[in-house]
């Protein structure tokens, strides 16, 4: 997953305004970590990724769904931070490989941003 059109953010407000937008997602995560349902990682830049055993595709995209209300509800009361939204592609882990498994998650991220962004696919 990644935040959208998160390059605009950073050369029209600043980095420091990227940088917290960055900050927050860990945050709307955590309150919605159930159990250690998942783990929330980033990957790098503006790309995260979540690791969910425990849940199948359905329910990660329905978490990732869930997750994007979470966001919008929070930045909405929020007086420092732009809307943003962010973008994700969700994979199993059942391919040879690892790498094949976040080609496919970056293949359906993708999609989304196709799609118009704010997806989850």
């Amino acid at each position: 997953m990644d935040l959208d059109n998160f390059k605009k953010i950073n050369d029209s407000l600043g980095h420091d305004v990227g940088d917290l937008c960055l900050q927050i997602m860990p945050n709307v995560f955590g309150a919605l970590t159930k159990d250690g349902a998942f783990t929330f990682y980033r990957l790098g830049g503006e790309e995260f990724c979540v690791l969910a055993p425990n849940m199948n595709q359905g329910e990660l995209r329905d978490c990732l769904k869930e997750t994007q209300s979470a966001l919008a509800a929070k930045l909405k009361d929020h007086k420092t931070l732009p809307v943003f939204t962010f973008s994700a592609g969700v994979s199993s882990f059942d391919r040879a490989s690892l790498s094949d498994t976040l080609r496919e998650a970056d293949e359906k991220l993708y999609e989304a941003k196709r799609n118009g962004r704010n997806l989850v696919v």
